[in-house]
């Protein structure tokens, strides 16, 4: 046989193995116990539409085995500008005059319909070995983990296993007020449980590890802000509940969970729950920035933060997630416009808030956003879902302002009538 015969022979076994490698439900984690998805159809205007059909804590749950997704139809290797589009250019001198000028270092990502516009890093990964950042350095991302968590949450309601009108009791018996707390509101910021981020102590205690149910009993005592439903005030602690519902309902943990429900299924195989895990591929530092320059922040310990900030991940693989909410094959319609619902209408400059999202208009375009900081690290994703448009900031610098950056780099995408 020819040189190059044996070449394509190879090749050819290479995508066989890669296709049967991707589509292996085997593994420890992906062969976990779940119902089957059955996608029933769910109403997307009223969160009364979103009907209980099963309690989730009664021995009724199925253990048949997890459905499995292929993963998002991304590429594995992006480009770092695609074509010649000239706002692509703008966007790359404008990114470099902030980091030049002190105001950003980390990863971008903006793509429209399909098409790559930017996809770099900037500045230091890590500064004490001269670790340049790139578009698969790994970051954490903060509280854009709640989209995920709230996406989590319409999996088990595309079960039948949960209804976002349960109460927190159903889960949670001995929570106070539980009764009159549901996954509805957890989900908004309407249940009035105070923001356990708000503790003084926090930059000390987040360094070593808490479990679950111990985090939840360091909020759970205190007086609420307001009566369940009648205001909308921020809290992380909610997404650590919805994290606890998860786990009682999928009989994982949550990182587990997340893990085989979302980031598997959307191909997103260089994110992940535990940022200090020794094996990690390419992680940044995260930094606070000082006068005598960066320096390294303290490293929090992903149990604290949990389902309301614990994620990492890379630009490349949230634009896998963009595209993966994109589509019907992890989430139905309705589930996905359940996410975009507007069920707080005004939380504040002029933002509405879904499941996980901010719902307003950026540059002129309806938008669903959110940010996220955690100790080192701060990041701000804003998706234009009628555009088919996406754009993603990652930094490690955590003074530095990616709202401010990535609503600029919005503002260039549209420039000049680009849809």
């Amino acid at each position: 046989m020819k040189p190059t015969a044996w070449l394509y022979l190879f090749v050819a076994l290479l995508f066989l193995f890669t296709l049967s490698a991707c589509g292996d439900s085997t593994s420890p984690l992906s062969a976990t116990s779940l119902p089957t998805i059955s996608s029933p159809a769910l109403e997307s205007t009223a969160a009364s539409a979103l009907q209980p059909t099963a309690a989730p804590n009664e021995p009724a749950i199925q253990t048949t085995a997890v459905q499995t997704l292929s993963p998002a139809s991304v590429p594995l290797v992006l480009p770092s500008v695609q074509g010649s589009d000239p706002r692509g250019v703008q966007m790359v001198a404008y990114l470099e005059d902030q980091l030049s000028s002190g105001q950003f270092m980390g990863s971008v990502l903006i793509a429209q319909e399909g098409d790559i516009l930017v996809n770099q890093g900037f500045g230091m990964a890590d500064v004490a070995t001269a670790r340049a950042n790139s578009p698969d350095t790994q970051l954490r991302i903060g509280s854009l983990t709640k989209q995920f968590t709230a996406a989590g949450i319409m999996r088990l309601v595309e079960k039948d296993l949960l209804s976002v009108d349960d109460h927190l009791s159903m889960f949670l018996p001995g929570y106070p007020q539980g009764d009159q707390i549901t996954v509805h509101q957890l989900l908004t910021h309407t249940s009035g449980i105070p923001n356990y981020e708000q503790r003084p102590d926090l930059p000390q205690v987040v360094q070593s590890p808490i479990a679950l149910d111990d985090l939840i009993a360091s909020f759970s005592g205190q007086p609420l802000l307001f009566a369940p439903g009648e205001g909308y005030s921020y809290s992380s602690s909610g997404y650590v509940l919805l994290s606890k519902i998860i786990e009682v309902v999928s009989e994982l943990t949550y990182e587990e969970f997340v893990l085989t429900e979302l980031l598997q299924p959307a191909g997103m195989f260089q994110s992940g729950y535990d940022f200090l895990a020794p094996d990690l591929a390419n992680p940044a530092t995260g930094y606070q920035l000082t006068a005598q320059g960066p320096q390294p922040s303290i490293k929090t310990d992903s149990s604290w933060p949990s389902g309301a900030g614990a994620l990492y991940s890379t630009t490349e693989d949230m634009y896998r997630w963009d595209r993966t909410l994109a589509g019907n094959e992890l989430l139905s319609e309705s589930s996905r416009q359940a996410l975009s619902t507007p069920w707080v209408a005004d939380v504040g400059d002029g933002t509405s808030y879904g499941y996980g999202w901010n719902i307003s208009t950026v540059a002129g375009h309806r938008a669903m956003a959110h940010g996220g900081g955690i100790f080192g690290f701060a990041s701000y994703m804003i998706r234009f879902p009628q555009d088919d448009a996406v754009v993603l900031v990652l930094s490690n610098g955590i003074q530095m302002p990616p709202r401010r950056i990535a609503e600029e780099l919005a503002r260039l995408l549209f420039a000049d009538g680009g849809s």
